[in-house]
């Protein structure tokens, strides 16, 4: 009897010199051995099979280094992550943008929507000069108007207690007005009657007076006159000019 063999497996082969009775036990042993790695092949391949789905299912689910992906759902990332965003719904931290020099104004921006920008523009920054007085004169565009004066003013002999003070430029309504550093403070106290819109009273009072002579002779009466000195103060008007 010849014994053939398969060169991997090493399953017996028939051969045309054996006799049936020889080689039917020998190709039954064949098939069953090939049964038998067919069975270890099915085992291993429903293995493989498990796997294939769940890299799939991974894949689907995955974000992928290249290739565009829509990601949803919040995503949070212990890492960082380098590189830069096409786009982004909002900033993390809003920014506050702000004008500077004849222009003022600010607005808050996040990036979630559009934002204006209101802008009060300085129209008018100029010093002044009149009657006893200096200052400045400032104007915006949204109508606010601002103004400095510094008001040097004799006092008078007559004993008026008082004086008128004429804006420069008129405001539209009564402003707002404040006296301040009077150099004579310590001597008078000043009290700003808002008249109108284009003029001021301002009164003083507490004033010390020199007696210069006093008799009860009716044809020399008593005479008192205030001192010489000058006083000066600054105000500040606050108000609109349209």
């Amino acid at each position: 009897m010849t014994d053939k063999k398969t060169a991997h497996l090493g399953l017996p082969l028939p051969d045309a010199g054996n006799a049936l009775a020889e080689d039917c036990p020998r190709l039954a042993e064949a098939l069953i051995s090939l049964d038998g790695h067919a069975q270890s092949a099915d085992a291993r391949l429903d293995g493989v099979e498990a796997s294939v789905r769940d890299m799939h299912d991974a894949n689907s689910t995955a974000v992928h280094t290249t290739g565009d992906e829509t990601v949803s759902g919040v995503k949070t990332f212990t890492q960082t992550i380098a590189g830069t965003a096409a786009a982004a719904e909002k900033l993390a931290t809003a920014r506050t943008i702000t004008l500077s020099g004849a222009a003022s104004g600010s607005v808050s921006f996040d990036g979630s929507a559009d934002t204006t920008l209101e802008v009060a523009c300085m129209v008018k920054n100029e010093e002044f000069t009149a009657t006893n007085t200096t200052g400045r004169i400032i104007k915006y565009n949204d109508g606010l108007y601002i103004l400095y004066a510094n008001i040097d003013y004799a006092k008078p002999y007559d004993g008026i207690t008082y004086l008128y003070f004429t804006f420069p430029e008129a405001f539209s309504v009564i402003p707002s007005v404040y006296i301040t550093n009077c150099n004579k403070e310590i001597y008078y106290g000043f009290t700003a009657r808002i008249t109108t819109a284009t003029n001021i009273r301002i009164d003083f009072f507490n004033i010390q007076r020199a007696i210069v002579y006093a008799t009860t002779n009716s044809g020399d009466p008593k005479r008192e006159f205030y001192s010489t000195d000058d006083f000066s103060l600054n105000l500040l008007a606050i108000g609109t000019w349209k």
